[in-house]
This record gives structure tokens, sequence and C-alpha cells, in this order.
């Protein structure tokens, strides 16, 4: 199998730079930085419903549980600062739409759906980087600037079956497209040089399937497991095949605790099998895992607060560094909830925290998120 460069390598090895617009620093390398399949009420919960969540695109046996019609709508906006060396950057800032959902169930059967859009790995980057170069013996000077544009996207198609009050089953297919634009551009500063740039496109493409379980075995308690298994990614540049990565395997638990409607406790937790691709890419490729957990109180449909409030925390790995020393992440959530229209019309929010480290860097980030939904 052909190895694969996803990202530059003079880029990917983190050297001091002017970074300017960057999703994240972590997502320059390998196959970019990876989406958060959740909502803003998982997310402001630390990502701790993830494996019960209807309308979360990561266990499709939540699906079931779908009463009526469901559509949904999210955004996200992240004010980051990092630091590689000597070198800091703050103010960079970025917005995002990393999910969207229409759900329902098949008429009087005991059977829910859903299609999703979500964000599966994000590659947008602005990174500028001064050198000098020899060129006929004489050094000068040279500004090199790349922008990437773009990700990949997983598009799902789930259905769930409720085989009891207690128990849900679901399946769903995977498709996985997306591409980046990339753009690579010399200035120099002698101008007896003329700036050069030169532009491509890397496309993605591959399939994946996913299959899981949510159990109540008791009164307030519920139980839920999934499994993905996504195949492998054909990678083309410029319309021409260059080769395939392999893409991890998800196994994902969680458990939920209500022992009062006024009261939810939930986490989740989440591994993958990045190090898969590990010698398809230029980078460093790991097996991550995630952990986040998150208490609810109140809400409109509890009868004891309309507005709820919640509090999440999440610690996890990243997949991708240019060297030994795997990246991580920790995340405080905050957030709440609005109802409108007989509660037909939920708003959601969700303040988070983030702090990054690990490959050579780090980085601090808030992060706003808001899903909107519509039961009609």
């Amino acid at each position: 199998m052909r190895r694969v460069a996803i990202v530059l390598v003079a880029l990917c090895a983190l050297l001091p730079g002017e970074l300017i617009g960057q999703n994240s620093i972590y997502g320059i390398r390998g196959l970019g930085f990876p989406g958060r399949w959740t909502t803003a009420r998982g997310r402001a919960l630390g990502g701790g419903p993830g494996a019960f969540d209807p309308v979360s695109p990561i266990n499709p046996a939540g699906v079931a549980a779908f009463p009526r019609v469901t559509v949904l709508a999210g955004a996200s906006t992240d004010l980051r600062g990092y630091t590689v060396g000597d070198v800091s950057v703050d103010g960079l800032r970025a917005t995002r739409f990393p999910l969207l959902l229409i759900g329902g169930r098949a008429g009087s059967l005991p059977i829910g759906f859903a299609v999703s859009y979500a964000q599966y790995t994000e590659r947008s980057y602005d990174v500028t980087l001064a050198d000098t170069i020899d060129l006929r013996g004489v050094p000068v000077a040279v500004t090199d600037r790349t922008i990437s544009q773009g990700g990949v996207s997983d598009l799902r198609g789930a259905v769930g079956v409720l085989v009891s009050p207690r128990l849900r089953l679901g399946v769903a297919v995977h498709m996985l497209s997306g591409s980046a634009k990339l753009s690579l551009s010399r200035q120099f500063a002698d101008s007896a040089y003329r700036p050069y740039r030169v532009t491509s496109e890397d496309r993605t493409k591959g399939l994946g399937f996913s299959a899981g379980v949510v159990w109540a075995p008791l009164a307030g308690v519920q139980l839920g497991l999934a499994a993905r298994t996504d195949t492998k990614a054909d990678i083309e540049v410029d319309s021409t095949p260059q080769g395939t990565v392999n893409l991890p395997t998800t196994l994902v638990a969680g458990l939920e605790l209500a022992p009062i409607p006024a009261l939810r406790w939930s986490a989740t937790g989440i591994w993958r099998s990045w190090s898969d691709a590990d010698p398809d890419l230029a980078a460093r490729a790991f097996d991550t895992w995630e952990i986040g957990t998150g208490l609810e109180l109140g809400g409109a449909e509890t009868g004891a607060s309309r507005v709820p409030l919640r509090l999440g925390f999440r610690y996890a790995t990243l997949p991708f560094a240019p060297a030994d020393d795997q990246p991580h992440e920790i995340t405080l959530a905050i957030g709440t909830g609005l109802t409108f229209a007989g509660n037909r019309a939920l708003l959601d929010v969700a303040l988070e925290r983030a702090m990054r480290n690990g490959g050579g860097a780090s980085e601090r980030a808030w992060q706003l998120s808001w899903t909107m939904t519509v039961r009609p």
C-alpha cells in the first residue's frame, strides 16, 4: 500500500511561524482534527449522553426513541490561541456547522429512522512560514503560505427498532466524503524573483457501518453500547488516485442514571483505533480514548425547572502528531436550554473551555455551541 502524505511534511513539523485562522493547530497533521458527533446539550454535558442520545449520530439504536418527526441543526464558534516553542498567537476564530439531522418514526410501527450530517474530520488552516534559501549561491529570504480549506463529512442513514419499552436496537450506514482545497504560495524578498502559487484539491471518500443497543434494565437506568467500523479512505489529488488510508474501528459504552426526574447523570466512553492509519500517513497516528461525563439539573420536561443547568467534563486523546508525544484535550463545559411552542422547539447552548497539549504545542480555546431542534 502506498504511503499517503495527507499534509505537506515541511508544514507538519509545527515549526515556529505564523498560523492564521486555522480551526486547530492539531488539525494540520494526518486526516485533520476529529469532529464531535454530539449536540450542544451533549457538549454541555461533556459528551455524557452520547451513547443514548437519539439526535447524536453515535449509537444508531437511539433513533428508535423518536416519538415523531424531529429536525435539528447546530453551529459552533471557537475563539482560540496556541503556543509553539517561543511563538504564541491569540485571537484566532472559526465558525462551523457540524451537525444536521432529520429523524422520525415509521408511522405506527416501532421503527425509528434518521438521516444525519456530521463532521468526521476538519482540515482548514492557514500557515505562514519565513525562511532563507540559497539561490545561485546567494541567500534570499522567502515567505511560504499554505492554506487548506475543507474536511471529511459523515452522511449517515440509521434505522432503529423498539423491541420493548426497555430495549432498542439499531444499525446505520455511513458515507464518508469530502475535499480540501490546498493553496501554496511563495513570496521572495528580492524583487528579481517572481512570486508563484500552486493549487490542488484532495478528495477523500470511504464507507462505514455501525450497530448499537440501548437497554434500560431498571427505571432511571440506561446502558448503551455501539460499535462502528470504517473501511478505507480513498485519496485523490486533482482526480489522480494517491492511495488509501485505513480508517478506525470505534467502540462506545455509556451509562445514564436518573434517580429523580430533575436529576440526570450520564457518562460515555469512546475508543478509536486511529493507529490503523499510521503506515499510510506522514504523521504519527495513535489510538484514542475519550471519556465524557455530565450532570443535568431541571428542565421543562421534569416539572422542576423550565431552564436546566448542565455541567460537563471531558478528557480525550488526539489521533495525530508530528512525534511520539500524543496530544490530549481536557474540556470543562456549562450549558442550558430553552423550550418554545409547547415544547415543540428547543434551543440548547453550551460554553466550553478546551485545553490541548502535546506534540510540541499547546492550545487554549473557548467554544460556544448552539443547537435548534424542531418537533412539528
